[in-house]
């Protein structure tokens, strides 16, 4: 029986290296110390079985004396992993939306003695790369890379600047109108969203996460006409002590391409007590690619 039950492990090792669907062994002959051994591989033909044989030949002990016939086919398996493709996140694309300042109640303007004009405080975003888990085909892990552009224009005829080491807001001097007062803060982000979708690429999508966010600069700015009637642009202060890291809340919705968010962030803007208390807060819309 030594001799059988090398030829049984013999051919457990060939199995699953064919590609047909059905096998069957065959011990013929077991004389003495010689073992012959048929390993016959059954495939459908077009209006009957038909049986080639993997392995025919003589075994004794561990040796094989005459090998007949051996033949290895690799199993044709196709893993269907089409929802990989159907799966399209949403986050490349550009977008546009208003800016307001709020705190730990959600209150939103007049923060802190920080007015803000909502229509003028604008965010243009540019998302420019994307990648995405499907874990079903409709449901993901999204992330990627972005760049943000956030402009808050003061309501008020003041304007931010840097006073020992801290920003406060200043009131204009005696006889000049700002046309425009505003700090302009530029940052890089990277998204964690879990998104649901619609079988349909076409159709709804949900998504929700966290958006860690890299200020790279920021400075103040204002605007007002001279005594000559002259427009004067000038650049205030930069570096405005805005954490250089931080992260946002962000939903977001659509049909499509096209899609509406909602951000805020938990985290102070400035550093410390180096600045007003207020947390940003954003609305807008998106145009995905």
């Amino acid at each position: 029986m030594k001799q059988l039950t090398f030829a049984l492990l013999a051919t457990a090792f060939i199995f699953p290296l064919s590609a047909s669907s059905a096998y069957g062994t065959q011990v013929v002959n077991e004389e003495g110390h010689l073992l012959y051994v048929h390993v016959p591989e059954v495939t459908q033909g077009d209006d009957s079985l038909e049986r080639e044989p993997i392995f025919k030949g003589y075994l004794r002990d561990d040796l094989a004396l005459t090998e007949r016939t051996f033949s290895v086919s690799m199993p044709n398996t196709k893993f269907s992993r089409t929802w990989k493709k159907e799966f399209s996140p949403r986050w490349a694309g550009v977008g546009i939306g208003l800016n307001q300042f709020t705190n730990s109640s959600l209150n939103i303007n007049h923060i802190d003695g920080v007015s803000l004009s909502t229509g003028r405080s604008l965010e243009f975003t540019f998302n420019f790369f994307e990648r995405s888990i499907p874990f079903t085909r409709n449901i993901g892990v999204v992330t990627g890379l972005g760049t943000r552009w956030n402009r808050y224009h003061l309501s008020e005829n003041d304007f931010f600047q840097k006073v020992d080491g801290r920003v406060v807001l200043s009131p204009a001097e005696y006889g000049v109108v700002f046309t425009s007062t505003r700090l302009g803060i530029n940052s890089f982000t990277v998204p964690l969203l879990f998104e649901w979708q619609s079988k349909d690429r076409k159709g709804l999508f949900v998504s929700a996460g966290v958006v860690a966010v890299a200020n790279y600069s920021s400075n103040s700015k204002v605007s007002y006409v001279d005594a000559s009637g002259a427009t004067q642009r000038t650049t205030v202060a930069s570096d405005m002590f805005v954490r250089p890291f931080t992260f946002d809340f962000l939903v977001q919705a659509g049909f499509g391409n096209v899609g509406l968010y909602a951000k805020y962030s938990p985290i102070n803007l400035f550093e410390g007590n180096r600045g007003p208390v207020v947390k940003p807060i954003s609305f807008g819309a998106m145009l995905f690619f």
